[in-house]
């Protein structure tokens, strides 16, 4: 009643395969192994530049930088020290310094969103603030 029995049931004998799901994928589109929103397992994935000396934080401020990349720590407290430090910074330096430090923050910030921790997520919010009061119309 419960179980299916006869070809159609697996069994021992026959395990499943990955070989009939890879066939049904279309050949050749590297889009096909990329996930929602451009993450590659929990990596960021970034299209290929032409140019090797462009960085993801090649016009941010080097001490802003350091912090953005403690962010992706798994560490909740490596986390919080990061966002306290970013926060600090984000209000001594000048809105047009602030600007560039932008596209690079959203990536982070919709990661540290969903942080487990309710710190991290309250200290998240909290640098934001400081962001965008730092910010201001300079984005516009």
């Amino acid at each position: 009643m419960g179980r299916q029995k006869g070809e159609g049931a697996r069994s021992k004998s026959r395990p499943s395969s990955s070989s009939l799901a890879a066939s049904l994928l279309p050949s050749g589109s590297a889009a096909a192994a990329v996930g929602f929103g451009g993450f590659v397992g929990s990596s960021r994935l970034d299209p290929p530049s032409s140019s090797e000396d462009s960085l993801p934080f090649a016009d941010v401020d080097s001490e802003i930088a350091v912090h953005l990349k403690r962010l992706g720590r798994k560490d909740p407290t490596t986390k919080l020290k990061a966002l306290a430090a970013l926060s600090m910074l984000l209000q001594q330096k000048s809105a047009k310094e602030n600007v560039l430090v932008v596209p690079q923050w959203a990536f982070e910030y919709k990661r540290l969103l969903l942080d487990y921790n309710r710190e991290v997520r309250r200290a998240t919010h909290d640098t934001m603030t400081a962001l965008v009061t730092s910010v201001g119309l300079e984005l516009f």
